[in-house]
């Protein structure tokens, strides 16, 4: 199993919190190309965040993978996926990255890769379908719970109750919520644990990562990771985490 990272964001932090990822994606048998995953060809405004700090730390090729107006990939994609020791989800609208990369064979693609050794880094959306469960849509409290706000912020992807889904399965048990402070994003973390029975939560600040492996947690960047766990319906533990901290995970 390769390592997971996930990030809140592309902030200042990014090209520093990239390093460890880049470096995964050279070490061993790989050669530092990366496919990047985005959302559609009209993403490639946001290319250049991505790609430079990834060239900055060693990257040798990066290769974007833009499905077509269909939402799905093409066979050269898919070769890209195949052939590539680094994969990156980019952040994004999170149906259409789930419709694109999850609910279709690039899914089983992108889980036997990562099975095999290649790392995964998902940014925003895709730290959020890195996991087994995630919160696919929705701002907002269930009916019995009066339906208010979840965030601090408008969320405008997609707005009302919480919609669940299943994620790549790459980190099991745990729901993950980017721009966690930014976006006050706690209370939806909260809920999104008690609705789906899920026991773990990590809230990640924008200019922060966390890198998954070996039974291990590690936190990149600056800022905090929260880690919530449940304790019983309606009760969770919370710890916060800086940066260079590390600690047995799950």
């Amino acid at each position: 199993m390769g390592p997971v990272f996930l990030y809140g964001h592309v902030a200042e932090t990014f090209t520093a919190i990239i390093e460890p990822f880049v470096a995964a994606a050279r070490g061993g048998d790989g050669d530092g190309r990366i496919a990047l995953l985005m959302q559609d060809r009209a993403s490639r405004r946001y290319l250049p965040g991505y790609h430079d700090p990834l060239v900055d730390n060693g990257a040798t090729e990066v290769t974007p993978v833009l499905p077509g107006r269909s939402g799905r990939l093409d066979d050269r994609a898919m070769e890209t996926i195949a052939t590539s020791f680094g994969i990156l989800m980019a952040g994004g609208h999170v149906p259409s990255y789930h419709r694109s990369y999850v609910a279709s064979p690039a899914g089983d693609l992108i889980r036997n890769r990562v099975a095999s050794g290649v790392p995964f880094a998902g940014v925003s959306a895709g730290a959020l379908l890195a996991t087994e469960v995630l919160i696919r849509t929705g701002d907002r409290a269930s009916a019995k719970e009066g339906g208010h706000r979840l965030l601090a912020v408008e969320f405008d992807q997609t707005g009302g109750r919480l919609g669940f889904g299943d994620g790549l399965g790459l980190v099991e048990d745990t729901l993950v919520e980017p721009h966690f402070t930014g976006f006050g994003g706690f209370p939806r973390l909260l809920a999104g644990m008690e609705e789906s029975g899920t026991p773990v939560g990590i809230g990640i600040d924008d200019e922060a990562g966390v890198a998954i492996a070996g039974g291990e947690l590690s936190v990149l960047g600056a800022g905090l990771v929260y880690l919530l766990r449940r304790q019983q319906p309606g009760s969770v533990s919370v710890t916060t985490h800086a940066p260079g901290t590390a600690f047995p995970f799950p």
